[in-house]
């Protein structure tokens, strides 16, 4: 089993989960790389649980203990190491020593999450999700706050392939509205990243009302969007960071732009 097998399985597995096998489940899968290092003790105090029910989790996934769990995400660390890694360690030693370059630092940042990309979504993703974009009579684009500018890069894209997107308005309400006159043939392109945009659910809800083609752009398998979306990729989000790249999303973005110019014209 590899790291995304068994992300997969947590989201299978996470509605029958207790509150707090949950909270651990969100916790793996937001800090997966963390985990690698971490002690169970550690984790345990992290995720505000007892170390029991950390063990209590992964055996609820087939593991037989917590360790073996671990292990899957040690191993997928070691495959993953780069010379990216060399980088961010010299310059947290920087950081550190209170030499910091901050140009440095938001470049690493992001070819970090671009790099995550790169191991967690491949082509077959792109052209399933290029195709029912491409063939959908109508593109509807609903994103809010920092995700704009990852859709409104999109618009732009469709515009000069000849579609006509609709970006949907800020006013919620009309944003509703404006869905009602969708149909099966349209499609919604949908992103966000924790904390989810309140009525993102409710968007999600009429469009498959409506069975339209429905994608999504989020962080990770238990957001609204991996639930309530067809097709959903996922772009881990470091919410700690300030501010928080999209540069991992506006890579992943134009590959889908390019996968549809590719198959459409």
């Amino acid at each position: 089993m590899n790291v995304q097998d068994l992300k997969n399985k947590i989201a299978e597995q996470y509605g029958g989960l207790s509150p707090v096998l949950k909270r651990i489940a969100d916790f793996v899968l937001e800090n997966s790389e963390d985990i690698v290092i971490m002690t169970i003790q550690d984790i345990a105090r992290s995720a505000h649980v007892k170390p029991s029910a950390l063990i209590r989790f992964a055996k609820a996934l087939g593991f037989d203990g917590f360790k073996s769990m671990q292990k899957v995400f040690a191993d997928d660390y070691r495959q993953r190491r780069s010379v990216y890694a060399d980088r961010v360690l010299r310059l947290k030693q920087n950081m550190v020593s209170g030499n910091v370059d901050i140009l440095q630092d938001t470049v690493i940042r992001a070819i970090k999450q671009i790099d995550m990309v790169l191991d967690e979504i491949n082509q077959h993703q792109l052209d399933t999700i290029a195709d029912k974009i491409g063939n959908a009579q109508t593109v509807y684009l609903y994103a809010r706050g920092r995700s704009e500018p990852a859709l409104i890069s999109m618009r732009y894209a469709l515009l000069g392939l000849g579609y006509t997107p609709v970006m949907l308005p800020s006013d919620d309400n009309l944003a509703k509205a404006y869905l009602h006159n969708a149909t099966a043939n349209d499609c919604l392109v949908a992103v966000s990243f924790k904390n989810y945009w309140g009525p993102v659910t409710e968007i999600l809800d009429i469009a498959n009302e409506k069975y339209m083609a429905t994608v999504g752009i989020t962080d990770v398998v238990t957001s609204p969007l991996y639930q309530g979306t067809k097709h959903c990729l996922c772009v881990k989000d470091d919410a700690s960071e300030f501010p928080r790249t999209l540069a991992g999303t506006m890579v992943l973005i134009e590959a889908i732009l390019k996968t549809i110019a590719l198959q459409t014209h």
